[in-house]
């Protein structure tokens, strides 16, 4: 949710090989009503689902994530220059109105 006015729900993450390479499917909701009923709803959830994760419970990473985290992202961070010599699809975006937008232009 943003602002309270609009919300996207879908399958994309906000990464290099969702937003450049993977076939992701995103809808973009400007509805106030929509977007304060999510936000109720998820914050259900969080109140009854969630639990803080203190750090003595995370198990400690191996040696080498140390080595591999950086050398990860620098990779991940170059990936949608490398993505762009593929070959590549064009993401298809519509605008689709609601009857209520069509029957009172403007």
């Amino acid at each position: 949710m943003i602002d309270d006015e609009w919300a996207t729900i879908g399958s994309s993450n906000l990464d290099p090989l969702s937003l450049s390479l993977n076939l992701e499917a995103n809808v973009f909701i400007r509805d106030r009503a929509f977007a304060q009923t999510l936000r109720a709803s998820l914050d259900q959830l969080r109140a009854r689902q969630c639990r803080a994760v203190d750090r003595e419970h995370v198990p400690a990473g191996r040696w080498w994530y140390r080595l591999a985290r950086p050398l990860l992202f620098h990779v991940l961070r170059r990936f949608p220059k490398w993505a762009g010599l593929l070959p590549a699809h064009t993401p298809q975006t519509m605008r689709i109105t609601s009857p209520a937008d069509v029957a009172s232009p403007g």
